[in-house]
């Protein structure tokens, strides 16, 4: 299993963690939204593992505003990483797929992406891209045996929602979402679920008394 994150301390740990399970891991501290770089990126994994058929788009990043006064410079970050550095691994990955075997690409993009909201311009546009990207993409490798799966989380216990005055025990969790990427991954060969939005059971926003 290969890792890819820009803090290392963090993914190391997470490697740590999947070597416990006997998963052999190797992390790689990269910044994606260095996109030039992503093809050298993607030959020391090929180097390393000689082999990928699972891609796991999980990278991203919050940004809100108002379309008049918000920084465009952190717009365009937000937009590198959420989408473009997206298209870019997976092209330079679907290189190096196998030939006539199963495959496949998980994108975790956001419920955002299926909406509106104000000040969400540019988080929930990067999201939507996502979504028209994955749909096309599906329609152009589906015959090589290759799935393409987007789940749609809504609030997830994560850190980009830790500041959210919610309650965080009724949040999707991390498991959760990883739960529902080995069922994309484990559904037979003669089918695929495109996208799967995952909701919250109960709402965060209703603290119990």
């Amino acid at each position: 299993m290969a890792l890819i994150a820009r803090t290392e301390r963090e993914i190391a740990a997470t490697a740590f963690a999947c070597e416990q399970y006997g998963v052999t891991a190797k992390y790689y501290p990269f910044d994606l939204t260095q996109i030039s770089k992503i093809p050298w990126l993607v030959e020391q994994i090929k180097n390393d593992f000689k082999e990928i058929n699972i891609l796991i788009n999980d990278a991203g990043r919050y940004e809100e505003g108002d379309p008049i006064n918000s920084n465009l410079r952190e717009w365009d970050k937000t937009l590198d990483l959420n989408f473009k550095a997206i298209y870019h691994l997976t092209q330079e990955v679907l290189k190096i797929f196998p030939e006539n075997r199963e495959a496949a690409v998980i994108n975790i993009s956001s419920i955002s992406g299926l909406t509106t909201t104000g000040g969400g311009e540019i988080y929930n546009s990067s999201k939507a891209a996502l979504k028209s990207y994955a749909g096309c993409l599906y329609e152009d490798v589906r015959e090589r045996g290759i799935k393409v799966t987007t789940i749609y989380p809504g609030y997830v216990n994560t850190s980009m929602t830790a500041e959210d005055k919610l309650d965080h025990d009724k949040m999707i969790q991390p498991e959760d979402i990883a739960s529902g990427v080995n069922w994309a991954l484990k559904i037979p060969e003669t089918a695929c679920p495109t996208d799967i939005t995952i909701r919250p059971q109960r709402s965060p926003s209703r603290k119990a008394a």
